[in-house]
């Protein structure tokens, strides 16, 4: 699939909510960062059949879906980053689940990074299935000190993380230095006189990004054009960005390579599943839970998810919410041994991502379920 980096540079603040409902009488609504990759894949193709002039058919005929199957064919966003516009290559992302900051007064202790161990704990009562996963995820730290979630990764950092080399407190930045949070005063109106309602004032978090910082989305479609340029719509309120290509955005990051006995599975983007925390992927067995392609099958024997999120999103043809549904979050990790085949096989996952089932297309098709893979 051709891949094309695009990278949005708000004009204004940006109201990126979560799927909390806010609004009641001094209810106070958060923003949600990174957003979600449908705030982005809405955005662009949106414009894209705008521009077309193809939008009455989606929102009066209702088919957005084949409108999109035809003008681009397969269609998904591979990760989702900041970076500076000011200095191409300078790109962060979040950390993923095996990597952890810990506090040193005002700077940051060497990073703690996840291993896996059998028998790491052994006669200590755990939730863990050993017969599903038979190793421990266990960060690797000199004393017990608090995390620290205010970094972010740089591009070299992320690269390293994966490469399974050396990293340092010289791979992150802080958040601070990327973006802020603005509260704004909000009044609700009256649905059929569209005045104020006495009482129902509320605040929502809006987000300020530093100055020369955009957010960065690689695309991926078979066919057709995303717009290289000019002004689209971004998150909630219609809040405008500008958007234009990024030269320097890297098309293999998290490529999986030969050879490998033992890697890592990392989610870019959130990841629905019908099996609550296992990516579709992933099938459970009696005795474990596998990825099985043609010629190749990997044993997962460890994993570090966070707490499950819930996503929906509005659906612009149908003018209603789309259904919630549970997602493993970005960043989660998976680590798998080899049992037969090669590690190049996974190429598949990582082009197309681990959505194959037609329950989660449309999913799939805003941006979700989204992989990269590193060494152990």
């Amino acid at each position: 699939m051709n891949s094309t980096a695009l990278m949005f540079c708000p004009i204004d603040v940006l109201y990126l909510r979560g799927n909390r409902l806010f609004g009641g009488p001094g209810d106070h609504g958060e923003a949600l960062m990174p957003p979600w990759p449908s705030v982005f894949s809405g955005s662009v193709l949106s414009r894209a059949i705008t521009d077309e002039g193809r939008l009455s058919e989606v929102i009066d005929q209702k088919n957005g879906p084949s409108v999109v199957a035809e003008m681009f064919g397969d269609f998904t966003i591979r990760w989702i980053a900041l970076a500076d516009e000011n200095r191409h290559g300078s790109i962060f992302f979040p950390p993923p689940a095996d990597l952890v900051v810990l506090k040193a007064g005002d700077t940051p202790e060497p990073v703690a990074l996840a291993t896996v161990k059998r028998n790491a704990f052994s006669g200590c009562a755990s939730s863990l299935d050993q017969d599903i996963l038979p190793e421990y995820a266990v960060l690797r730290t000199q004393s017990q000190t608090k995390p620290d979630k205010g970094y972010w990764l740089t591009l070299d950092g992320l690269k390293a993380h994966l490469a399974g080399d050396k990293f340092d407190e010289g791979h992150l930045i802080r958040t601070s230095e990327l973006w802020s949070t603005d509260p704004r005063l909000g009044i609700a109106l009256d649905s059929v006189t569209r005045t104020a309602e006495e009482t129902r004032i509320y605040t929502t978090d809006t987000i300020v990004l530093a100055k020369g910082i955009g957010f960065l989305c690689l695309f991926s479609c078979e066919k057709g054009y995303l717009p290289a340029d000019g002004l689209v719509r971004v998150g909630g309120d219609g809040r405008g960005a500008e958007i234009f290509e990024y030269p320097d955005a890297p098309s293999d990051l998290g490529r999986p390579q030969k050879g490998w006995q033992r890697f890592r599975m990392i989610l870019a983007t959130p990841c629905p599943s019908v099996n609550g925390w296992l990516p579709p992927v992933v099938k459970k067995r009696d005795d474990g839970c596998y990825i099985e392609l043609d010629g190749f099958k990997a044993r997962l024997v460890s994993a570090a998810v966070p707490r499950y999120e819930v996503i929906s999103g509005w659906d612009v043809a149908i003018r209603k919410p789309k259904p919630a549904q549970r997602m493993i979050p970005a960043g989660s990790v998976f680590w798998f041994e080899v049992i037969t085949g090669d590690t190049a096989e996974l190429d598949v996952l990582w082009e197309r991502g681990v959505i194959s089932s037609k329950e989660y297309a449309d999913r799939r098709r805003d941006g979700f379920g989204s992989v990269w893979f590193g060494r152990i």
